[in-house]
């Protein structure tokens, strides 16, 4: 099997793996975020997906406005619990036996170095779903850095043919990482 083949077989994969996780799940949470008007945007694993890589992921990191935080209030108790000891991570209920965990980051949280903005200055729609836009995807994976972050920026250069024009679409701080990633 050649490598395009193999590469094609693995995102299949790792589609097949999904459907009934968080890449699955994803767009029911975010209809319910949209009927109580909570501004959000999805970002983490599950944001790769509309950018043109898909990997598999075991919860749905959501960014919420400050302003809308008392919202999520209104989900607990409809298909929603909050994780024991925990404000700030809920559990989705999929079925009488399985949950998705969803991560819920603040406005002003900092994550690993990454400030997390409003979300209506960093998101865009994509199949009714707001999701983190490409560039701050990337410079919040840059930033914070953790396992397995780098890895995801290559692959993002990679499917979304990315070249070293695209730094001008990053902060400042970011574009010697980024251009020490291209290949």
């Amino acid at each position: 099997m050649n490598d395009e083949a193999l590469k094609k077989a693995k995102e299949l994969l790792i589609l097949i793996e999904s459907l009934n996780t968080a890449l699955h799940q994803v767009k029911y949470v975010a209809q319910d975020f949209n009927e109580l008007g909570i501004e959000y945007c999805v970002v983490g694993g599950v944001a790769l997906s509309p950018h043109n890589y898909m990997r598999y992921t075991e919860d749905i990191d959501i960014l919420v406005a400050k302003k809308d935080i008392t919202k999520l209030e209104i989900l607990i108790g409809s298909g929603y619990t909050y994780r024991p000891g925990s404000k700030k991570n809920m559990y989705y209920h999929t079925g009488a036996k399985s949950k998705i965990q969803i991560d819920i980051l603040y406005e002003g949280d900092n994550k690993d170095g990454f400030v997390m903005p409003r979300p209506k200055n960093i998101r865009q729609k994509i199949s009714g779903i707001w999701y983190i836009n490409l560039p701050k995807l990337i410079e919040m994976k840059l930033i914070t850095a953790r396992a397995g972050d780098t890895q995801d920026v290559l692959q993002l250069i990679d499917y979304n043919d990315l070249d070293a024009d695209y730094v001008e679409n990053l902060a400042a701080k970011c574009h010697k990482l980024f251009l020490s990633l291209l290949r």
